[in-house]
């Protein structure tokens, strides 16, 4: 097995990891270019980690935790995770994966979730390896974004 460190990203790293998200957009079609300096001045409002082989990072992996209120259940979102190509099949996520899980866990969060492309049968192969079920979604999920909040806000009447 290559020599393989995984470790929590800190702020020096997020260069690194805006490259791979950038690749991570490509894979899915997408050619937003993720912003450097915002993903720096929203830093501690995620979880960061990543591997690396010595000064390259290889992959990382996302998340945030969370609160299903009904359930009155502590979780934690796996936002992205993104391997670089040529260190795929290596253990790259299964580290990335183990290593959050276990952490988490011993935190106390006891639900993890994550969303998947409905076409990326080989990522669905690699959750259910990892002990992930499939949970279609039973509902539409909404979102207020952007230039959307903005209207909102003018809207109701407050700035």
């Amino acid at each position: 097995m290559k020599n393989f460190v995984f470790r929590e990203a800190v702020y020096a790293d997020a260069e690194q990891i805006v490259e791979l998200a950038y690749e991570l957009n490509l894979y899915h079609n997408d050619d937003m270019r993720p912003c450097l300096k915002a993903i720096q001045a929203d830093w501690a409002h995620f979880d960061a980690y990543v591997v690396s082989m010595g000064d390259e990072i290889v992959g990382f992996l996302v998340g945030y935790e969370g609160y299903k209120f009904h359930a009155a259940q502590r979780r934690y979102e796996i936002q992205d995770v993104y391997v670089k190509e040529s260190y795929r099949r290596n253990g790259v996520a299964r580290i990335l994966f183990e290593n959050v899980i276990v952490e988490k866990y011993g935190e106390g969060l006891t639900r993890f979730g994550l969303g998947v492309e409905i076409d990326n049968h080989s990522a669905q192969h690699f959750y259910e390896a990892m002990g992930f079920s499939a949970c279609p979604a039973s509902g539409m999920r909404y979102v207020l974004t952007g230039s959307d909040v903005s209207a909102f806000i003018k809207k109701i009447g407050t700035s």
